[in-house]
């Protein structure tokens, strides 16, 4: 698969933004990084990143099994670092379990996430426009081929 770590460099707002949550993880947080939302929140004593896949269909079965099919690469690719997907109402989404909680290391695994964001919706665009070119042939196509195979 063309799995790729694109690089990202930290911001100064990032930075402040985590410190801001880390001081008060009560509430979830969001931020908007190049136009997609990353959000932190606590849940169980445990601290999660999250972010949305921005995904120009509805996720009809098919696409979702071909977007699960895209798990295992980037588990091998990411190792203990890969987020997992998961399906919330019709949108896809990036969770990241944060195992260090100091504001170097979780601006480190936002990171990590965003950049794993960004793989993970070149590859999706990919399978839905490989999708989109084995669909039916439309039938005013058909005028195009020689006499006779027209089916």
């Amino acid at each position: 698969m063309g799995w790729q770590k694109p690089l990202l460099t930290r911001s100064t707002e990032l930075q402040q933004w985590v410190q801001r949550w880390l001081d008060n993880p009560e509430k979830d947080q969001q931020l908007v990084v190049d136009d997609g939302v990353l959000w932190l929140q606590q849940r169980g004593g445990q601290i999660f990143a999250l972010s949305v896949l921005t995904v120009n269909a509805p996720l009809d079965e098919a696409f979702l099994e071909r977007a699960l099919q895209l798990s295992a690469p980037a588990l091998r690719f990411f190792g203990r670092d890969a987020a997992a997907l998961a399906a919330q109402e019709n949108h896809l989404l990036l969770m990241l379990r944060l195992r260090e909680t100091h504001a170097d290391a979780v601006c480190e695994q936002l990171e990590s996430l965003l950049n794993q964001r960004d793989a993970w919706q070149s590859m999706l665009q990919q399978q839905r426009n490989k999708a989109a070119t084995h669909g039916a042939v439309p039938l005013h196509s058909l005028a195009f081929l020689p006499r006779g195979n027209h089916g």
